[in-house]
Protein backbone atom coordinates (compact mmCIF):
# COMPACT_ATOMS: atom_id res chain seq x y z
CA UNK A 1 0.00 0.00 0.00
CA UNK A 2 3.05 2.24 -0.01
CA UNK A 3 2.69 5.76 1.35
CA UNK A 4 -1.09 5.62 1.32
CA UNK A 5 -1.60 3.35 4.35
CA UNK A 6 -0.23 3.57 7.89
CA UNK A 7 0.23 0.37 9.92
CA UNK A 8 -0.20 0.45 13.69
CA UNK A 9 1.27 -2.41 15.71
CA UNK A 10 -0.05 -3.35 19.13
CA UNK A 11 2.15 -3.31 22.22
CA UNK A 12 -0.31 -4.34 24.92
CA UNK A 13 0.30 -1.00 26.66
CA UNK A 14 -1.39 1.48 24.28
CA UNK A 15 2.02 2.64 23.16
CA UNK A 16 1.57 2.73 19.38
CA UNK A 17 1.43 6.38 18.31
CA UNK A 18 1.67 7.98 14.89
CA UNK A 19 2.43 11.73 14.97
CA UNK A 20 2.50 13.93 11.91
CA UNK A 21 3.39 17.59 11.53
CA UNK A 22 2.28 18.97 8.16
CA UNK A 23 4.52 21.37 6.26
CA UNK A 24 1.91 24.10 6.74
CA UNK A 25 -1.11 24.47 9.01
CA UNK A 26 -4.18 22.69 7.65
CA UNK A 27 -7.26 24.88 7.41
CA UNK A 28 -10.38 23.37 8.97
CA UNK A 29 -12.73 26.16 7.97
CA UNK A 30 -16.07 24.74 6.80
CA UNK A 31 -14.89 21.18 7.55
CA UNK A 32 -17.76 19.06 8.82
CA UNK A 33 -16.07 15.66 8.86
CA UNK A 34 -12.95 13.73 7.96
CA UNK A 35 -12.88 10.32 6.30
CA UNK A 36 -10.49 7.47 5.63
CA UNK A 37 -10.36 3.79 4.73
CA UNK A 38 -9.46 1.54 7.65
CA UNK A 39 -9.06 -2.17 8.35
CA UNK A 40 -8.40 -4.39 11.34
CA UNK A 41 -7.74 -8.13 10.98
CA UNK A 42 -9.65 -10.60 13.10
CA UNK A 43 -8.48 -10.32 16.71
CA UNK A 44 -7.09 -13.40 18.49
CA UNK A 45 -9.05 -12.32 21.59
CA UNK A 46 -12.31 -12.76 19.66
CA UNK A 47 -13.32 -9.14 20.28
CA UNK A 48 -15.26 -7.60 17.44
CA UNK A 49 -13.59 -4.17 17.39
CA UNK A 50 -10.21 -2.47 17.58
CA UNK A 51 -10.18 0.78 19.62
CA UNK A 52 -8.44 3.83 18.14
CA UNK A 53 -7.85 7.41 19.30
CA UNK A 54 -7.66 10.30 16.84
CA UNK A 55 -6.25 13.68 17.95
CA UNK A 56 -6.04 17.03 16.13
CA UNK A 57 -3.95 19.88 17.58
CA UNK A 58 -3.93 23.59 16.90
CA UNK A 59 -1.11 23.90 19.47
CA UNK A 60 0.73 20.62 20.03
CA UNK A 61 -0.12 19.23 22.54
CA UNK A 62 -1.87 21.77 24.72
CA UNK A 63 -4.79 22.78 22.50
CA UNK A 64 -6.33 19.81 20.72
CA UNK A 65 -9.44 17.72 20.14
CA UNK A 66 -9.78 13.98 20.72
CA UNK A 67 -12.22 11.43 19.38
CA UNK A 68 -12.29 7.70 20.06
CA UNK A 69 -13.68 5.20 17.58
CA UNK A 70 -13.55 1.51 16.74
CA UNK A 71 -12.71 -0.42 13.59
CA UNK A 72 -14.61 -3.61 12.85
CA UNK A 73 -12.10 -6.41 13.35
CA UNK A 74 -13.06 -8.66 10.45
CA UNK A 75 -10.33 -8.03 7.90
CA UNK A 76 -12.57 -5.92 5.65
CA UNK A 77 -11.61 -2.46 4.40
CA UNK A 78 -14.35 0.07 5.10
CA UNK A 79 -14.64 3.81 4.70
CA UNK A 80 -15.09 5.52 8.07
CA UNK A 81 -16.38 9.03 8.64
CA UNK A 82 -15.62 11.05 11.75
CA UNK A 83 -17.80 14.16 12.21
CA UNK A 84 -15.98 17.14 13.72
CA UNK A 85 -18.74 17.33 16.33
CA UNK A 86 -17.39 14.10 17.82
CA UNK A 87 -14.12 15.65 19.04
CA UNK A 88 -13.84 16.52 22.73
CA UNK A 89 -11.84 19.71 23.31
CA UNK A 90 -8.76 20.24 25.46
CA UNK A 91 -7.28 23.67 26.14
CA UNK A 92 -10.05 25.60 24.39
CA UNK A 93 -9.70 23.82 21.05
CA UNK A 94 -12.56 24.22 18.58
CA UNK A 95 -13.20 22.19 15.45
CA UNK A 96 -12.59 25.14 13.10
CA UNK A 97 -9.03 25.76 14.37
CA UNK A 98 -6.20 25.24 11.89
CA UNK A 99 -4.38 21.96 12.53
CA UNK A 100 -0.60 22.03 13.07
CA UNK A 101 -0.23 18.41 14.21
CA UNK A 102 -2.27 15.24 14.35
CA UNK A 103 -1.92 11.95 16.17
CA UNK A 104 -3.44 8.51 15.73
CA UNK A 105 -2.93 5.91 18.41
CA UNK A 106 -4.44 2.66 19.58
CA UNK A 107 -7.04 2.92 22.32
CA UNK A 108 -5.80 3.46 25.86
CA UNK A 109 -8.17 1.08 27.61
CA UNK A 110 -10.53 3.77 28.90
CA UNK A 111 -13.35 2.73 26.57
CA UNK A 112 -13.82 -0.70 28.11
CA UNK A 113 -12.14 -2.56 25.25
CA UNK A 114 -9.01 -4.72 25.26
CA UNK A 115 -5.79 -3.14 23.98
CA UNK A 116 -3.97 -4.53 20.97
CA UNK A 117 -1.54 -7.27 21.90
CA UNK A 118 1.94 -7.62 20.43
CA UNK A 119 1.49 -9.02 16.93
CA UNK A 120 -1.85 -7.30 16.30
CA UNK A 121 -2.19 -4.38 13.89
CA UNK A 122 -4.67 -2.05 12.27
CA UNK A 123 -4.40 0.08 9.15
CA UNK A 124 -5.59 3.56 8.16
CA UNK A 125 -5.34 5.24 4.76
CA UNK A 126 -5.00 8.85 3.67
CA UNK A 127 -7.25 11.21 5.64
CA UNK A 128 -9.46 13.55 3.68
CA UNK A 129 -11.71 16.47 4.56
CA UNK A 130 -15.45 16.56 3.94
CA UNK A 131 -15.98 13.20 2.22
CA UNK A 132 -19.45 12.92 0.77
CA UNK A 133 -21.79 10.56 -0.98
CA UNK A 134 -25.28 10.77 -2.39
CA UNK A 135 -27.69 11.95 0.31
CA UNK A 136 -30.11 9.46 1.84
CA UNK A 137 -33.25 10.27 3.79
CA UNK A 138 -35.37 7.75 5.67
CA UNK A 139 -38.81 7.80 7.29
CA UNK A 140 -39.13 6.00 10.63
CA UNK A 141 -41.95 5.27 13.08
CA UNK A 142 -41.54 3.69 16.52
CA UNK A 143 -43.69 1.64 18.90
CA UNK A 144 -46.33 0.31 16.42
CA UNK A 145 -49.09 2.57 17.79
CA UNK A 146 -52.52 2.36 16.17
CA UNK A 147 -52.27 5.78 14.52
CA UNK A 148 -49.68 4.15 12.26
CA UNK A 149 -52.16 2.27 10.08
CA UNK A 150 -55.42 1.46 11.86
CA UNK A 151 -56.88 4.55 13.54
CA UNK A 152 -56.95 7.84 11.58
CA UNK A 153 -56.17 11.07 13.42
CA UNK A 154 -57.70 14.47 12.66
CA UNK A 155 -55.20 16.91 11.15
CA UNK A 156 -55.36 20.36 9.61
CA UNK A 157 -54.94 21.12 5.92
CA UNK A 158 -51.36 21.24 4.62
CA UNK A 159 -49.92 22.77 1.46
CA UNK A 160 -46.34 21.80 0.76
CA UNK A 161 -43.50 23.16 -1.34
CA UNK A 162 -43.33 19.88 -3.28
CA UNK A 163 -46.77 20.24 -4.83
CA UNK A 164 -48.39 17.77 -2.44
CA UNK A 165 -51.37 19.13 -0.52
CA UNK A 166 -53.30 17.38 2.23
CA UNK A 167 -56.91 18.38 2.86
CA UNK A 168 -58.14 18.72 6.42
CA UNK A 169 -59.46 15.40 7.63
CA UNK A 170 -58.51 12.20 9.41
CA UNK A 171 -55.46 10.21 8.33
CA UNK A 172 -53.12 7.48 9.47
CA UNK A 173 -49.35 7.90 9.32
CA UNK A 174 -49.26 5.45 6.42
CA UNK A 175 -51.69 7.55 4.41
CA UNK A 176 -49.54 10.65 4.86
CA UNK A 177 -46.35 8.83 3.88
CA UNK A 178 -48.07 7.31 0.83
CA UNK A 179 -49.37 10.73 -0.24
CA UNK A 180 -45.76 11.82 -0.78
CA UNK A 181 -44.90 8.64 -2.67
CA UNK A 182 -42.65 7.19 0.03
CA UNK A 183 -42.24 3.99 2.00
CA UNK A 184 -41.21 3.94 5.64
CA UNK A 185 -39.64 1.69 8.26
CA UNK A 186 -41.67 0.82 11.36
CA UNK A 187 -39.66 -0.33 14.37
CA UNK A 188 -41.95 -2.45 16.54
CA UNK A 189 -42.26 -3.57 20.15
CA UNK A 190 -43.10 -7.23 19.68
CA UNK A 191 -44.65 -7.80 23.12
CA UNK A 192 -47.20 -5.05 22.49
CA UNK A 193 -48.36 -6.12 19.00
CA UNK A 194 -52.10 -6.73 19.14
CA UNK A 195 -52.44 -5.03 22.53
CA UNK A 196 -54.69 -2.13 23.41
CA UNK A 197 -53.53 0.93 21.48
CA UNK A 198 -51.08 -0.96 19.25
CA UNK A 199 -51.11 -2.32 15.71
CA UNK A 200 -51.81 -6.00 15.07
CA UNK A 201 -49.81 -8.60 13.17
CA UNK A 202 -52.20 -8.33 10.24
CA UNK A 203 -52.05 -4.54 10.04
CA UNK A 204 -48.24 -4.59 10.14
CA UNK A 205 -48.16 -7.27 7.46
CA UNK A 206 -50.42 -5.07 5.34
CA UNK A 207 -47.93 -2.22 5.65
CA UNK A 208 -45.14 -4.55 4.59
CA UNK A 209 -46.84 -6.54 1.85
CA UNK A 210 -49.07 -3.91 0.26
CA UNK A 211 -47.22 -0.64 0.91
CA UNK A 212 -43.59 -1.78 0.77
CA UNK A 213 -42.71 -0.82 4.33
CA UNK A 214 -39.95 -2.46 6.36
CA UNK A 215 -41.13 -3.86 9.68
CA UNK A 216 -38.01 -3.77 11.86
CA UNK A 217 -37.19 -4.47 15.50
CA UNK A 218 -37.11 -2.05 18.41
CA UNK A 219 -37.64 -4.20 21.48
CA UNK A 220 -39.50 -7.18 22.84
CA UNK A 221 -40.43 -6.20 26.40
CA UNK A 222 -39.04 -2.67 25.77
CA UNK A 223 -37.25 -2.09 29.08
CA UNK A 224 -37.61 1.50 30.26
CA UNK A 225 -35.68 3.68 32.66
CA UNK A 226 -34.83 7.29 33.40
CA UNK A 227 -32.20 9.11 31.35
CA UNK A 228 -32.53 6.69 28.44
CA UNK A 229 -31.44 3.60 30.32
CA UNK A 230 -33.56 1.48 27.99
CA UNK A 231 -32.23 -1.99 27.24
CA UNK A 232 -29.48 -1.38 29.79
CA UNK A 233 -32.07 -2.10 32.49
CA UNK A 234 -31.59 -5.77 31.59
CA UNK A 235 -27.84 -5.57 32.20
CA UNK A 236 -25.66 -4.69 35.18
CA UNK A 237 -27.48 -1.38 35.75
CA UNK A 238 -30.87 -3.00 36.27
CA UNK A 239 -29.33 -5.95 38.08
CA UNK A 240 -27.75 -3.65 40.67
CA UNK A 241 -30.60 -1.15 40.60
CA UNK A 242 -31.12 -1.01 44.37
CA UNK A 243 -28.62 -3.43 45.92
CA UNK A 244 -29.16 -5.13 49.23
CA UNK A 245 -28.62 -2.37 51.78
CA UNK A 246 -29.56 0.32 49.25
CA UNK A 247 -32.87 1.07 50.97
CA UNK A 248 -32.77 3.97 53.42
CA UNK A 249 -36.23 3.70 54.94
CA UNK A 250 -39.75 2.29 54.59
CA UNK A 251 -42.87 4.28 55.43
CA UNK A 252 -45.54 1.63 55.87
CA UNK A 253 -48.24 4.23 56.53
CA UNK A 254 -47.53 6.04 53.24
CA UNK A 255 -46.66 2.80 51.38
CA UNK A 256 -43.38 4.30 50.17
CA UNK A 257 -39.82 3.00 50.05
CA UNK A 258 -36.91 5.45 50.05
CA UNK A 259 -33.56 4.50 48.53
CA UNK A 260 -30.11 5.79 49.44
CA UNK A 261 -29.45 6.72 45.80
CA UNK A 262 -31.44 7.32 42.60
CA UNK A 263 -33.48 4.23 41.78
CA UNK A 264 -33.95 4.80 38.02
CA UNK A 265 -37.72 4.24 38.01
CA UNK A 266 -39.75 6.20 35.48
CA UNK A 267 -42.22 8.65 37.01
CA UNK A 268 -44.99 6.63 35.37
CA UNK A 269 -45.14 3.53 33.25
CA UNK A 270 -46.99 5.26 30.42
CA UNK A 271 -45.12 4.99 27.12
CA UNK A 272 -46.39 6.79 24.01
CA UNK A 273 -50.03 6.16 24.81
CA UNK A 274 -49.66 2.47 25.66
CA UNK A 275 -49.45 1.25 29.24
CA UNK A 276 -46.00 -0.05 30.06
CA UNK A 277 -45.08 -0.55 33.68
CA UNK A 278 -41.72 -0.78 35.42
CA UNK A 279 -41.37 -4.48 36.46
CA UNK A 280 -39.09 -5.46 39.32
CA UNK A 281 -38.43 -8.18 41.85
CA UNK A 282 -37.26 -7.80 45.42
CA UNK A 283 -34.06 -9.50 46.56
CA UNK A 284 -32.59 -10.35 49.93
CA UNK A 285 -34.45 -11.10 53.15
CA UNK A 286 -36.70 -9.42 55.75
CA UNK A 287 -38.83 -7.63 53.15
CA UNK A 288 -41.67 -5.34 54.21
CA UNK A 289 -44.81 -7.46 54.44
CA UNK A 290 -46.57 -8.58 52.28
CA UNK A 291 -43.79 -8.37 49.63
CA UNK A 292 -42.31 -11.69 48.49
CA UNK A 293 -38.89 -12.37 46.93
CA UNK A 294 -39.05 -13.47 43.27
CA UNK A 295 -42.54 -12.05 42.59
CA UNK A 296 -43.06 -9.54 39.78
CA UNK A 297 -44.15 -6.12 40.99
CA UNK A 298 -44.39 -2.74 39.31
CA UNK A 299 -43.02 0.51 40.68
CA UNK A 300 -44.06 4.14 40.33
CA UNK A 301 -41.68 6.93 41.32
CA UNK A 302 -42.72 9.74 43.63
CA UNK A 303 -39.21 11.22 43.49
CA UNK A 304 -35.80 10.14 42.22
CA UNK A 305 -35.23 8.15 45.41
CA UNK A 306 -38.78 7.24 46.54
CA UNK A 307 -41.19 4.76 44.96
CA UNK A 308 -44.44 2.90 45.57
CA UNK A 309 -45.10 -0.76 44.74
CA UNK A 310 -48.05 -1.97 42.60
CA UNK A 311 -49.33 -5.40 41.70
CA UNK A 312 -50.18 -4.50 38.09
CA UNK A 313 -48.60 -2.48 35.29
CA UNK A 314 -51.80 -0.48 34.82
CA UNK A 315 -51.87 0.30 38.53
CA UNK A 316 -48.38 1.82 38.37
CA UNK A 317 -49.70 4.28 35.78
CA UNK A 318 -53.09 5.06 37.36
CA UNK A 319 -51.98 5.03 41.02
CA UNK A 320 -54.09 1.93 41.66
CA UNK A 321 -53.31 -1.58 42.94
CA UNK A 322 -50.83 -0.19 45.48
CA UNK A 323 -49.31 -2.79 47.78
CA UNK A 324 -50.36 -1.95 51.33
CA UNK A 325 -47.19 -2.30 53.38
CA UNK A 326 -47.85 -3.54 56.89
CA UNK A 327 -44.26 -3.69 58.14
CA UNK A 328 -41.02 -1.87 57.39
CA UNK A 329 -38.88 -4.98 57.16
CA UNK A 330 -35.12 -4.65 57.67
CA UNK A 331 -33.77 -2.10 55.20
CA UNK A 332 -30.19 -3.38 55.41
CA UNK A 333 -31.29 -6.82 54.21
CA UNK A 334 -33.20 -6.26 50.97
CA UNK A 335 -33.01 -4.51 47.63
CA UNK A 336 -34.71 -4.31 44.22
CA UNK A 337 -33.69 -5.66 40.82
CA UNK A 338 -35.17 -4.94 37.39
CA UNK A 339 -37.27 -7.93 36.35
CA UNK A 340 -35.36 -10.43 34.21
CA UNK A 341 -32.03 -8.59 34.42
CA UNK A 342 -28.59 -10.21 34.60
CA UNK A 343 -25.13 -9.04 35.62
CA UNK A 344 -23.87 -9.39 32.04
CA UNK A 345 -25.36 -9.13 28.55
CA UNK A 346 -27.21 -12.47 28.61
CA UNK A 347 -30.65 -11.02 29.42
CA UNK A 348 -30.21 -8.40 26.70
CA UNK A 349 -29.33 -11.12 24.21
CA UNK A 350 -32.41 -13.10 25.24
CA UNK A 351 -34.53 -9.97 24.75
CA UNK A 352 -33.16 -9.51 21.24
CA UNK A 353 -33.41 -13.18 20.32
CA UNK A 354 -36.99 -13.46 21.56
CA UNK A 355 -38.06 -10.45 19.54
CA UNK A 356 -36.26 -11.62 16.42
CA UNK A 357 -37.82 -15.08 16.70
CA UNK A 358 -41.28 -13.52 16.96
CA UNK A 359 -40.68 -11.32 13.93
CA UNK A 360 -39.39 -14.19 11.81
CA UNK A 361 -42.30 -16.41 12.84
CA UNK A 362 -44.73 -13.71 11.74
CA UNK A 363 -42.98 -13.00 8.45
CA UNK A 364 -41.66 -9.50 9.17
CA UNK A 365 -38.84 -8.64 6.80
CA UNK A 366 -36.79 -6.25 8.94
CA UNK A 367 -35.80 -8.56 11.79
CA UNK A 368 -32.08 -7.88 11.18
CA UNK A 369 -32.51 -4.15 11.72
CA UNK A 370 -32.68 -2.62 15.17
CA UNK A 371 -33.51 0.80 16.61
CA UNK A 372 -32.17 1.41 20.10
CA UNK A 373 -35.01 1.54 22.57
CA UNK A 374 -34.62 4.91 24.31
CA UNK A 375 -31.39 5.37 22.38
CA UNK A 376 -29.56 3.38 25.07
CA UNK A 377 -26.21 1.76 24.31
CA UNK A 378 -23.21 0.35 26.13
CA UNK A 379 -20.66 -2.42 25.67
CA UNK A 380 -23.15 -5.01 26.99
CA UNK A 381 -26.00 -4.16 24.62
CA UNK A 382 -23.47 -3.87 21.80
CA UNK A 383 -22.21 -7.40 22.42
CA UNK A 384 -25.76 -8.74 22.62
CA UNK A 385 -26.75 -7.00 19.39
CA UNK A 386 -23.74 -8.43 17.56
CA UNK A 387 -24.48 -11.96 18.72
CA UNK A 388 -28.16 -11.55 17.88
CA UNK A 389 -27.14 -10.84 14.27
CA UNK A 390 -28.37 -7.28 13.70
CA UNK A 391 -27.04 -5.69 10.52
CA UNK A 392 -27.94 -2.11 11.35
CA UNK A 393 -28.65 -0.07 14.42
CA UNK A 394 -30.37 3.29 14.40
CA UNK A 395 -30.11 5.76 17.24
CA UNK A 396 -31.68 9.13 18.00
CA UNK A 397 -30.56 12.64 17.08
CA UNK A 398 -27.25 13.38 18.77
CA UNK A 399 -26.61 17.07 18.13
CA UNK A 400 -27.93 20.45 17.05
CA UNK A 401 -30.26 20.40 14.07
CA UNK A 402 -28.78 23.25 12.07
CA UNK A 403 -25.19 23.42 13.28
CA UNK A 404 -24.24 19.79 12.89
CA UNK A 405 -24.54 16.45 14.60
CA UNK A 406 -22.28 13.72 15.84
CA UNK A 407 -24.70 11.33 14.17
CA UNK A 408 -24.59 12.72 10.66
CA UNK A 409 -22.52 10.62 8.33
CA UNK A 410 -21.68 10.24 4.70
CA UNK A 411 -24.11 8.25 2.59
CA UNK A 412 -23.32 4.53 2.23
CA UNK A 413 -20.30 4.57 4.52
CA UNK A 414 -19.48 3.69 8.12
CA UNK A 415 -19.41 6.02 11.09
CA UNK A 416 -16.61 6.30 13.60
CA UNK A 417 -16.97 8.57 16.58
CA UNK A 418 -17.27 8.80 20.34
CA UNK A 419 -20.82 9.79 21.32
CA UNK A 420 -20.13 9.94 25.05
CA UNK A 421 -17.20 9.25 27.26
CA UNK A 422 -17.77 5.96 29.02
CA UNK A 423 -19.27 2.86 27.40
CA UNK A 424 -19.10 0.90 30.65
CA UNK A 425 -22.37 1.51 32.50
CA UNK A 426 -22.05 2.67 36.08
CA UNK A 427 -25.36 4.38 36.83
CA UNK A 428 -28.65 5.46 35.32
CA UNK A 429 -28.23 7.90 32.45
CA UNK A 430 -24.60 6.94 31.93
CA UNK A 431 -25.20 6.08 28.30
CA UNK A 432 -22.31 6.27 25.97
CA UNK A 433 -20.30 4.03 23.75
CA UNK A 434 -17.94 4.22 20.87
CA UNK A 435 -20.34 3.57 18.04
CA UNK A 436 -18.57 1.03 15.93
CA UNK A 437 -18.40 0.48 12.21
CA UNK A 438 -20.95 -2.34 12.13
CA UNK A 439 -23.58 0.02 13.47
CA UNK A 440 -24.63 1.68 10.24
CA UNK A 441 -25.83 4.74 12.02
CA UNK A 442 -27.90 7.48 10.46
CA UNK A 443 -28.82 10.40 12.63
CA UNK A 444 -32.48 11.02 13.33
CA UNK A 445 -34.59 14.03 14.24
CA UNK A 446 -37.74 13.60 16.31
CA UNK A 447 -40.70 14.82 14.30
CA UNK A 448 -43.03 14.44 17.28
CA UNK A 449 -40.63 16.15 19.69
CA UNK A 450 -39.29 19.67 20.16
CA UNK A 451 -38.08 20.39 16.58
CA UNK A 452 -40.32 22.70 14.58
CA UNK A 453 -41.38 22.42 10.95
CA UNK A 454 -38.60 24.88 10.09
CA UNK A 455 -36.06 22.75 12.03
CA UNK A 456 -36.86 19.56 10.13
CA UNK A 457 -36.65 21.35 6.79
CA UNK A 458 -33.22 22.68 7.77
CA UNK A 459 -32.17 19.19 8.80
CA UNK A 460 -33.12 17.70 5.42
CA UNK A 461 -31.43 20.55 3.54
CA UNK A 462 -28.17 20.09 5.45
CA UNK A 463 -28.22 16.35 4.80
CA UNK A 464 -28.77 17.03 1.11
CA UNK A 465 -26.08 19.71 0.83
CA UNK A 466 -23.44 17.61 2.60
CA UNK A 467 -24.29 14.27 1.04
CA UNK A 468 -25.22 12.66 4.35
CA UNK A 469 -27.57 10.02 5.74
CA UNK A 470 -30.43 11.08 7.99
CA UNK A 471 -33.93 10.27 9.07
CA UNK A 472 -36.70 11.05 11.49
CA UNK A 473 -38.38 9.10 14.26
CA UNK A 474 -42.02 9.50 15.18
CA UNK A 475 -44.36 7.81 17.65
CA UNK A 476 -48.09 8.56 17.81
CA UNK A 477 -49.53 10.82 15.11
CA UNK A 478 -51.45 13.76 16.61
CA UNK A 479 -53.07 16.99 15.48
CA UNK A 480 -50.21 18.91 17.11
CA UNK A 481 -47.26 17.02 15.59
CA UNK A 482 -48.70 16.32 12.14
CA UNK A 483 -47.44 19.65 10.69
CA UNK A 484 -43.84 18.78 11.62
CA UNK A 485 -44.07 15.29 10.12
CA UNK A 486 -45.65 16.72 6.96
CA UNK A 487 -42.90 19.35 6.67
CA UNK A 488 -40.31 16.60 6.93
CA UNK A 489 -41.99 14.47 4.26
CA UNK A 490 -42.48 17.50 2.05
CA UNK A 491 -38.83 18.54 2.23
CA UNK A 492 -37.72 14.98 1.47
CA UNK A 493 -39.88 15.07 -1.64
CA UNK A 494 -38.54 18.47 -2.68
CA UNK A 495 -34.97 17.22 -2.52
CA UNK A 496 -35.67 13.81 -4.05
CA UNK A 497 -37.66 15.37 -6.91
CA UNK A 498 -34.62 17.53 -7.65
CA UNK A 499 -32.54 14.35 -7.91
CA UNK A 500 -30.40 15.31 -4.91
CA UNK A 501 -31.48 12.63 -2.43
CA UNK A 502 -32.65 9.02 -2.29
CA UNK A 503 -35.47 8.23 0.13
CA UNK A 504 -35.03 4.64 1.29
CA UNK A 505 -36.18 2.04 3.79
CA UNK A 506 -33.61 0.54 6.13
CA UNK A 507 -33.18 -2.65 4.07
CA UNK A 508 -32.67 -0.63 0.90
CA UNK A 509 -30.08 1.46 2.71
CA UNK A 510 -28.29 -1.63 4.03
CA UNK A 511 -27.88 -2.99 0.51
CA UNK A 512 -26.09 0.22 -0.41
CA UNK A 513 -23.84 -0.05 2.66
CA UNK A 514 -22.93 -3.65 1.86
CA UNK A 515 -21.99 -2.63 -1.65
CA UNK A 516 -19.38 -0.23 -0.24
CA UNK A 517 -17.46 -2.85 1.80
Amino acid sequence: YGAYVAQFDGTGTAGTIYDHTPAAAVSMTDVNSIGFWAMSPVRPSGEHFTPVKFMLASTAWTVFGTSVFTIRADGQWRYYVMPMASFAATGGWVATNDIVAFRIREGDGTDGRTLLAVGESFYISTIRKNPRGRAVGMVRFDDNLISLHTTPVAINAFTGDSGVSIAAGSYTAQQLVTAFGFKATAYVLTDTIGGLGFETVSSLRDLQNNYGWDIAFQAKANPLGVSNSGIRMLGPIGYAMVPVGGVASVDAAANTITCTAAHGVLATGNASGGVQGFPVEFIGTDLPAPLVVGTKYYLSATSTTVFKVHTTALGSVTAADIVDLTTAGTTANFGVRYWGSANDYSAMLAEYQGGIAYMRANGFNGYEHYALNQGAWDIYSEQAAIEAGFKTCWTIETGAVAAGSGGWRVAAYECAFDIAGNPTPTTFGGTGCTYAGWVNLPSAIQTDGTPTAADVRTYVRVITARGLVGGNYHHALTLANAPVLLAYLDELKVQSDRGLMDVMTITEFQKRVEASV
